[in-house]
């Protein structure tokens, strides 16, 4: 993939991922699907690059201080630096499940009362 295709499916990504970040009540697996395909082409670092680069621009777009974004920005951060992989990589899923359950809460509700 050239370098310009890489930038823009990182755009549109880091755009999906402040959608689904901003409207938790209205996930669906089109808004999911960019992050699933950036996930399955990047290290885990680069995918959590990527989303502490699009919740830095929600919070620069923001007039007032978010501290629910700062403090996912922060956590972000330090785990893209100093995070071992396999934490990395166990954000990530944890991330991918809440989701999932988010999107479809009526199989959560199963799962909880099984």
């Amino acid at each position: 993939m050239s370098t310009y295709q890489e930038e823009q499916q990182r755009q549109v990504t880091q755009k999906a991922f402040q959608e689904l970040i901003q409207d938790t009540d209205n996930i669906t697996l089109a808004k999911r699907a960019p992050l699933a395909a950036y996930d399955r082409d990047h290290t885990p670092t680069e995918s959590l690059e990527m989303r502490q680069e699009a919740v830095t621009a929600l919070q620069l777009d923001n007039k007032e201080a978010d501290p629910l974004l700062d403090l996912q920005s922060d956590y972000l951060a330090a785990l893209a630096t100093v995070g071992s992989e396999e934490d990395k990589q166990d954000y990530l899923d944890n991330e991918k499940a809440i989701l999932e359950s988010l999107a479809y809460p009526e199989s959560m509700e199963s799962e909880l009362t099984r």
